[in-house]
Formats: structure tokens, C-alpha cells, sequence
């Protein structure tokens, strides 16, 4: 937090107003990949999944979670890794196909043909709170486009909100459980400080398998057990 702009710490600690020119004076320290993305380019879509899919996946997250070094700033993530069939045993099939229709839609309304496969490649649970995980930093995904429904709402914690930078400003989205805030992956966004509560989020890469990610592979042990384990795979250099 102490290395980052300014601005961008004072949007993440206190969660208060920058400048559209704060936020285009940040962007390089970020070392982002331009375009970065307009806030045109984001859906909103309220009860994207159920009371009860919410409630399967905190119950999953809380009861098997994993901390492992994130990928983007090293700390630890509280996460839950899903396969394809972990996500539709939790939330139900027609869950997934809708999180699938408002990616491809996000693909159309950014000037995309609407008809390239946008499979789901990588799918997760998070967990943050004040004593595990109390933010994120400023990051962009490694995807083509990333449906992040809030599965806990947000009046339930203080602080912990989806933060998006745009060229035009910074864009704090307030949400309930089941609502799904869709955004091309190379949009910079990250999660503010929370301060009390537990704040749950899905989140589900579409179109592109990120530079690392993790996936299932078989591994055997000493004593020739085979078992299915997550592990995080390197891609590209």
C-alpha cells in the first residue's frame, strides 16, 4: 500500500474522490496495458445468481478455503478454486449459462462480433475481511472479459467495494448479493479497505485462459495415492 500513488492509496484506504486526472496520472505506476477500458464498457446486472447460489458459495468458501500468494501483489488470497462442474454443483447449470449470455453480451456492446467463444476458463471465490484479506490492489485481469457477481451485500461490511479506473475517473459500484458488475478484463479496478464484516465475491474469467492460472492436475504420493489437487499453472513466461 505505502508504494502506491497517492491518489489510488487514498481511493483504496478511505474510499473518497480522486480526479479524472488523479487517476490518468496514477495509471503509470501501475504499469497497466492501454486501452485501459471505459466505464461504457461495464453491465450491471442485479440477481445474476439466487439468495440460495449466494449462500451455497460462502458455505463453500468458508468451509474449504485456501491461501495461497495472489498472483497480482503477492499477499494471501482466501480463495476458493471451482472447476466448471464444482460451479455448476454450487449454483446450478442455468446460473452458469446466464454468467456465460452477459459475457457474450459485454463482447457485443464493446464492439465484438458477439459470436467468438467466450468460455469459462477459470472460476473462483473470494473471502476479505479485516484480519485475512482487507483489500486489493489496483489490477487488470489476464482474460477477455470478467463477470465479478457480489455474493455477500455490501451494506453487510464496511468499506470492501469494487473500485474501476477509467479515463474519465474512478467509479465506485455499490451492490447487493447476486449482483454481477461485467468488465473487460484489461479494465484496472480493485477492492477497498474493509473495515468490519466479511465481504464474498465469484469471479469467472470468460474468452482467454490468463497468463497464470490454476487449474486441477493428478498427483500421486508417496504412497500411491492419487488424489486431484488445484495448482497454479504458468502459461506464458
Amino acid at each position: 500500500m505505502a508504494a502506491m500513488p497517492p491518489a489510488l492509496r487514498q481511493l483504496l484506504l478511505d474510499g473518497g474522490d480522486i480526479s479524472p486526472q488523479a487517476v490518468r496520472n496514477a495509471l503509470p505506476a501501475l504499469h497497466v496495458a492501454l486501452p485501459i477500458g471505459t466505464n461504457a464498457h461495464v453491465l450491471t446486472r442485479e440477481a445474476l445468481l439466487s439468495v440460495s447460489a449466494c449462500a451455497a458459495l460462502r458455505a463453500a468458501i468458508d468451509a474449504r478455503v485456501s491461501v495461497e500468494r495472489d498472483t497480482v501483489d503477492g499477499a494471501a488470497d482466501y480463495q476458493l478454486n471451482l472447476s466448471v462442474d464444482e460451479l455448476v454443483a454450487l449454483v446450478g447449470a442455468e446460473s452458469v449459462a446466464a454468467i456465460l449470455a452477459v459475457g457474450r453480451e459485454l463482447d457485443l456492446t464493446s464492439g465484438g462480433s458477439g459470436r467468438r467463444p467466450l468460455p469459462l476458463v477459470e472460476a473462483f471465490v473470494r473471502r476479505y475481511s479485516p484480519e485475512t484479506r482487507p483489500w486489493h490492489a489496483f489490477h487488470q485481469d489476464r482474460a477477455a472479459v470478467t463477470v465479478n457477481v457480489a455474493i455477500s451485500d455490501d451494506l453487510s461490511h464496511g468499506g470492501g467495494r469494487l473500485i474501476g479506473l477509467f479515463p474519465n475517473g474512478a467509479t465506485t459500484f455499490e451492490r447487493e448479493a447476486g449482483t454481477a458488475t461485467v468488465h473487460l478484463s484489461r479494465t484496472v479496478h480493485g477492492v477497498s479497505r474493509i473495515t468490519y464484516g466479511s465481504r464474498y465475491s465469484l469471479i469467472c474469467f470468460l474468452g482467454e485462459p490468463p497468463a497464470v492460472r490454476r487449474e486441477l492436475v493428478r498427483v500421486e504420493d508417496e504412497d500411491g495415492v492419487v488424489s486431484d489437487e488445484w495448482s497454479r499453472i504458468i502459461v506464458e513466461p
